[in-house]
C-alpha cells in the first residue's frame, strides 16, 4: 500500500473544518448558488428550475439567504409578497397594523426583488394594499434592489408601489388598453410619478390604446435619462394628428421599438399613393439623436410608420419586423425600406424578417390582392434595391422569410452585392412561396457565391439559397482568392435522388472556394423538403469537414517537417 498518498487523521479533520467554513461564508455560497441558478436556467428557462433550488433554503441559515436570493431575484406575479400580508378579512385591529411586525416577514423576501410584475392577479388587492403601504410602520426602503417594475394592472396599489420606487428604476413597462376613466387616471399619475422622480429611468415600454398613449407622453420629455423607448398595441393609432410628434422632444432617446399587430382594419387603394414616399423622402431632418429603430407590425403599421411617424435620418441599425395577416399588407414594406434607406445613409446593420406570431402565410385570394397589384405605387416596388445599393457601410443585412412582389428579387439584390463593400454577415433568404400566385423565388446559380465572396471580402457569415441543379463551375477554373468566411449556410440541393458523385463535387467545390470556413450549416426543417434532401445536405457537410480535416492534417505534417 503507497502510504505517502494517505492524507493523516488530523489534516482531514483540518479540511473539513475549512470546507464548513467556507459553506458557513455568505459571500462565497451566495455566488455557488448564484452560478447553479444560472446553469439551472439554461436547462429549464421557465419557471421550473426554482422548484430545484428551493430544498437548499431549508440547509442553514445562510444556504437559506443565499437560496432566496436568486429565487426572489425575478418576480412574475406580486401575489406571493400579496400573501404575506394580513387581509381585510383578518379583521386586525389598530394596534395590529400601527406596530407593523407583519412587514418584517415581507421585508426578507421583498428585499431580494430586483424584477418585478404587478399582474392582474392580485387587481383585488390593490386598494387594501395602498392602504398598509401608507402607514407609518412601512419600513423604508421595502425594495432597495428593485430596478425593473412591469404594471400591467392598473390600480392604487401599483400607483403606490411606483411613487416609491420610480427613482431608482432602469426599467418600466406598462400596459393598460382599456380607455375608462379609472385607466386614464392611473396611466396619468404613473407617467407623473416618473417623470417628477424617474432620474434612472433607461428604458421604457407603454402598451397602450391610443387614448391613453396620448396622455402618457404629454410629458414624457421631463425623463431626462430617457435611452430607448418602446410604443405598441393591438392597432396603429391614426397618425395624421401627429401622436409620434412628442418623439422630438426627447434628446436622448436612441432607441425606438414601434410594435403593433396591424394599421387600420381596411386599407383603399387610394390610401397607398407614391406621393406619399416622395413627401416622405423630402421631410426635414427629424429624430437625428435615434440610433437604432425596430417597426414591427403588418406591412401597413411600417408603411404608415415611414410616411407619416417616424422618419429619422441617422439610424445605425433598422429591424423592421413582419406580423403575418391575411392580408397582402407585406407588399408595402417596400416602400418603407427605401425610405428608411434614402434617409439614412450610413446605417449599418439592416434586418427584415417575419415574426414568428401571426398567421403562416399571407392570403393569395386573387380579390384581396387586387387593390395592392392595381395601384400605381406598386410599380416601383423594387426602388428600395438602388437605395439599398447605396448602402455602402452597412456591415449586416439580413432578409428573411418575406415575400416581395417580384420574383426575381433576391438576383437583384445579388448583383447590387459588390457595392456593399463593408458586409461581414449576409443572410438573404426571402420566401419560397411568394404571395403572387404561380410564381416561383428564383433564387442563384452557384457561381453566385464566389462572386459575392469576391465582391464582399470582409464576408465571415453567409447564408443563401442556391439553385444547384445547375453545372457547377469548373474547379481548375477558380484563380485563388482571400476570403475571411467562416460560417456557411447552404440549401437547394437538387430533388429527386442525387447520387454520391453530385455530393463529392457540390463538397470539393465548397471546400476550394471557402478554404477557411469553420462551420458549415445546411438549413433543414422547412416543409418543402424531403428526407432525402436532408440527408443529401447533410452528407455535403459532413464531407467537407472531411476535406478540411485532411488539410489541417498536412498542414501539421508540414509544420513538424
Amino acid at each position: 500500500m503507497n502510504t505517502s498518498s494517505v492524507v493523516p487523521h488530523k489534516d482531514t479533520q483540518a479540511v473539513e473544518r475549512a470546507a464548513a467554513r467556507t459553506l458557513r461564508t455568505q459571500e462565497l455560497v451566495n455566488r455557488i448558488i448564484e452560478s447553479l441558478a444560472d446553469s439551472l436556467q439554461v436547462i429549464d428557462s421557465q419557471q421550473g428550475w426554482k422548484r430545484q433550488l428551493v430544498p437548499l433554503a431549508t440547509v442553514d441559515r445562510v444556504f437559506f439567504h443565499a437560496a432566496i436570493d436568486q429565487l426572489w431575484k425575478t418576480m412574475d406575479s406580486f401575489l406571493p409578497s400579496i400573501r404575506m400580508l394580513p387581509t381585510l378579512e383578518d379583521n386586525k385591529g389598530p394596534e395590529y397594523l400601527s406596530e407593523g411586525g407583519f412587514w418584517n416577514r415581507f421585508a426578507i423576501y421583498s428585499s431580494r426583488i430586483r424584477r418585478l410584475a404587478l399582474t392582474s392577479d392580485t387587481q383585488r388587492f390593490g386598494t387594501w394594499f395602498a392602504f398598509l403601504y401608507s402607514l407609518p410602520s412601512r419600513p423604508h426602503p421595502l425594495f432597495p434592489r428593485l430596478k425593473t417594475l412591469t404594471i400591467q394592472s392598473s390600480n392604487a396599489g401599483s400607483s403606490a408601489l411606483l411613487n416609491s420606487v420610480a427613482s431608482q428604476l432602469d426599467e418600466c413597462h406598462i400596459s393598460d388598453f382599456e380607455n375608462d376613466q379609472e385607466s386614464f387616471a392611473f396611466v396619468s399619475i404613473a407617467m407623473t410619478n416618473l417623470c417628477m422622480k424617474a432620474g434612472r429611468l433607461l428604458h421604457l415600454n407603454l402598451q397602450l390604446s391610443p387614448r391613453l398613449l396620448h396622455s402618457a407622453t404629454e410629458h414624457i420629455d421631463k425623463i431626462r435619462s430617457l435611452e430607448d423607448l418602446t410604443i405598441g398595441g393591438s392597432v396603429l393609432p391614426s397618425l395624421n394628428s401627429g401622436v409620434l410628434r412628442f418623439l422630438d422632444r426627447i434628446p436622448g432617446l436612441k432607441w425606438l421599438i414601434v410594435d403593433y399587430e396591424c394599421a387600420f382594419p381596411e386599407i383603399a387603394s387610394t390610401d397607398i399613393q407614391s406621393t406619399h414616399v416622395q413627401s416622405a423622402l423630402q421631410t426635414s431632418h427629424e429624430l437625428s439623436h435615434l440610433d437604432a429603430l425596430t417597426v414591427s407590425g403588418d406591412g401597413y403599421v411600417q408603411y404608415s410608420v415611414a410616411t407619416k411617424g417616424v422618419i429619422p435620418c441617422g439610424l445605425q441599425t433598422l429591424d423592421l419586423i413582419f406580423r403575418p395577416t391575411d392580408r397582402a399588407r407585406v407588399l408595402l414594406l417596400p416602400h418603407a425600406l427605401r425610405i428608411y434607406l434614402e434617409r439614412n445613409k450610413n446605417l449599418k446593420k439592416l434586418q427584415i424578417k417575419r415574426s414568428k406570431f401571426g398567421i403562416q402565410e399571407p392570403s393569395r385570394c386573387p380579390e384581396l390582392l387586387d387593390p395592392y397589384r392595381t395601384d400605381p405605387a406598386f410599380c416601383h416596388s423594387q426602388e428600395f434595391i438602388s437605395a439599398l445599393s447605396q448602402a455602402s457601410q452597412l456591415c449586416e443585412l439580413r432578409i428573411h422569410d418575406i415575400p416581395f412582389p417580384k420574383r426575381n428579387i433576391l438576383l437583384e439584390i445579388c448583383n447590387i452585392l459588390p457595392n456593399l463593400r463593408n458586409l461581414t454577415h449576409l443572410t438573404l433568404r426571402p420566401s419560397r412561396l411568394t404571395i403572387l400566385p404561380n410564381d416561383e423565388l428564383q433564387i442563384p446559380r452557384p457561381g453566385a457565391l464566389e462572386e459575392i465572396v469576391r465582391g464582399n471580402p470582409l464576408l465571415e457569415f453567409l447564408s443563401i439559397p442556391i439553385d444547384w441543379t445547375h453545372a457547377l463551375p469548373h474547379i481548375n477554373d477558380i484563380t485563388q482568392f482571400s476570403s475571411r468566411l467562416s460560417i456557411l449556410s447552404i440549401d437547394g440541393g437538387p430533388r429527386g435522388h442525387p447520387s454520391i458523385k453530385r455530393v463529392i463535387s457540390i463538397a470539393r467545390y465548397l471546400d476550394v472556394i471557402f478554404p477557411a470556413v469553420t462551420i458549415v450549416e445546411t438549413v433543414t426543417g422547412n416543409g418543402d423538403q424531403d428526407s432525402e434532401e436532408v440527408n443529401f445536405w447533410e452528407g455535403v457537410r459532413d464531407l467537407v469537414h472531411s476535406y478540411q480535416d485532411v488539410a489541417r492534417f498536412r498542414n501539421l505534417q508540414k509544420a513538424l517537417n
